[in-house]
């Protein structure tokens, strides 16, 4: 968002820092990886391995929009026409794994 404001995601969630990397809060908890995806400064959604997450406050709080994925999530992507809309991909390796469109 800035030089000092960024947002990641890992193994083990969502972390935003607001003084460049020096200290990191933790924002949410997930399970497997972290995929983010921003439509501007405020709106983004974030994608894990049971579902998405949404936030409207530039990453400080996120709440889960959608439940039960259990499979890993590879991608997430915003439609550029409706901020929404969301599509998140994911499968299994030697799956022809699937496509999953969210509204937030």
């Amino acid at each position: 968002f800035s030089k000092s404001h960024w947002i990641i995601g890992s193994s083990g969630g969502l972390y935003c820092t607001s003084n460049s990397g020096a200290s990191w809060s933790n924002r949410n908890t997930s399970a497997g990886t972290v995929r983010l995806a921003f439509y501007d400064d405020i709106l983004g959604y974030a994608v894990d391995a049971q579902g998405t997450f949404r936030t409207l406050d530039s990453g400080n709080t996120w709440l889960r929009t959608q439940f039960n994925v259990n499979e890993e999530m590879h991608n997430i992507v915003i439609c550029q026409d409706d901020p929404n809309v969301y599509w998140a991909s994911g499968g299994d390796a030697g799956t022809p794994g699937y496509l999953l469109k969210g509204i937030g």
